[in-house]
């Protein structure tokens, strides 16, 4: 069981409240601020404080949340491990992107991945990147499918599942629905649906015009949003055009995808996982799968 002090620590920095985080672990408010000003003491600095009738962490209480978080995740994986002894389903707990959620390999990955292993429940959990990299980090996944590249972190190693292009597409109606490429200047002058500045796809376009010095403020963004479906279910009907990966889309009856001019954008969808994850089979059956879907 995870120490109470570092349960009512956790408590506390989700409520930031003394009473809800009482009044959730079935606690006393006296209780909470003793087992939070222990925890002070033996680490010898202050956890938290009361500004302006807020409860603010301090620097040394977010790195205390953090490890908090680790341990109490380590234990449940601990508790998970020891259930498959007695025969009992294992949990894998798999993160991935927003745009990758509406991935058809992803979705045919994990179907195939449950049907060979019976004895395995899967949690899939789909939030922003840099949110996956932090829940990894705190051992509350095992592996995460994200479409960027690992970052500059001793914790993690990586393998690349696939590689694509990036393509502006446009609805089949559209006049620019038959040409091959797309100027930038004939893109500036359509309405266009972005992706919130966060998601890998608006980071890797911008990247690719910073290269050739133009920015997106040039353009006539009338919608931003980190959904898939949203997007394709709006350029379909012509209320503008977007940027995504070219195998994202199946119905070509829809919208077109054509190639931007002088712009060269290469996506890559990577599986990355602590070094320490001791499971490396399951990682090679993954990615064994996920190859087969692309088939």
């Amino acid at each position: 069981m995870l120490d109470i002090k570092l349960e009512t620590l956790l408590a506390v920095y989700e409520s930031r409240n003394f009473t809800k985080a009482a009044a959730k672990l079935n606690l006393t408010q006296p209780a909470v601020s003793n087992h939070i000003r222990i925890l002070e003491n033996e680490i010898g600095h202050p956890l938290c404080v009361r500004t302006k009738g807020e409860l603010c962490f301090t620097s040394e209480g977010e790195i205390a949340v953090s490890y908090a978080k680790r341990l109490k995740a380590i234990y449940e994986t601990m508790c998970e491990e020891i259930a498959t002894t007695q025969k009992a389903p294992s949990m894998l707990k798999i993160g991935v992107t927003r745009v990758l959620e509406s991935d058809p390999a992803i979705a045919d990955t994990i179907g195939r991945y449950i049907m060979h292993n019976t004895d395995t429940n899967l949690k899939i959990i789909s939030n922003t990147t840099n949110n996956l990299f932090e829940m990894l980090k705190n051992y509350e996944l095992d592996f995460i499918i994200v479409d960027e590249p690992q970052p500059d972190n001793q914790q993690f190693a990586s393998c690349i599942l696939d590689t694509d292009d990036l393509l502006c597409f446009v609805c089949a109606q559209n006049p620019l629905a038959h040409k091959e490429t797309i100027t930038l200047e004939e893109l500036k002058k359509e309405p266009m649906i972005m992706w919130l500045p966060s998601t890998a796809n608006r980071i890797l376009f911008e990247a690719a015009l910073e290269k050739i010095s133009e920015s997106l403020d040039d353009f006539n963004i009338i919608l931003e949003t980190d959904s898939l479906s949203t997007i394709k279910l709006l350029v379909s009907k012509d209320a503008g055009v977007s940027i995504f990966p070219s195998r994202l889309t199946t119905n070509r009856t829809k919208y077109t995808g054509l190639p931007i001019e002088n712009i060269d954008m290469k996506r890559i969808v990577n599986l990355i996982y602590r070094k320490d994850f001791s499971k490396k089979n399951i990682l090679n059956e993954f990615s064994k799968l996920y190859q087969y879907s692309l088939l």
